[in-house]
């Protein structure tokens, strides 16, 4: 951990952003499992003037889909988004879904089929975002999974996922855009 304190002068966050990592971070204690550079990106990953490359999985349960569910105070919006996240420098996007998957669920995924690719900018909580998003179709390996009705997102504090109704999806705010059209 002799990196973070540089990993945060680096990052320009302010006061506050770097009071919530740390809080994130004594929350896991010592022991942490999660990388200092992966809690600082999770907060920065909008109005940095970068282009964030995610991984993305559809995963499916009959006529349902594995979303997490957001909520953007600024616009006041509820949303759905697949579940995943950010692919790191060297990374490739099978090996990111799979280590997301992991971090997030805490389960392995199998049967992955590349999608496609989609370019998302957007403004969330008022910052401006820019994403370019690999889509997988993908089946976790943590069977029990599918029987829950709402899946608490083990990395974040308040984050959870639902298996919602494709017909919902199609009418609700899913995101990243286009995303309607592999699902």
């Amino acid at each position: 951990y002799l990196r973070f304190p540089k990993l945060l002068f680096e990052a320009g966050l302010t006061p506050i952003e770097e009071e919530k990592i740390l809080v994130q971070l004594d929350t896991y204690g010592h022991g942490f499992k999660y990388r200092p550079e992966r809690v600082i990106l999770n907060i920065m990953y909008t109005g940095d003037n970068r282009i964030r490359p995610l991984a993305l999985a559809i995963i499916k349960k009959d006529s349902k889909v594995l979303v997490q569910v957001g909520f953007d105070r600024k616009k006041n919006e509820k949303f759905y988004r697949l579940p995943g996240g950010g692919i790191e420098f060297g990374e490739t996007g099978v090996a990111a879904l799979r280590r997301e998957f992991m971090e997030e669920f805490g389960s392995g995924i199998n049967n992955i089929e590349f999608l496609g690719v989609l370019e998302n900018i957007f403004i969330y909580e008022g910052k401006d975002g820019h994403e370019l998003v690999m889509v997988y179709r993908a089946d976790l390996e943590k069977e029990s999974l599918y029987d829950e009705k709402e899946i608490k997102i083990l990395d974040a504090d308040d984050s959870y996922a639902v298996w919602e109704d494709i017909d919902v999806l199609k009418d609700s705010h899913f995101y990243p855009d286009g995303v309607k059209r592999f699902v």
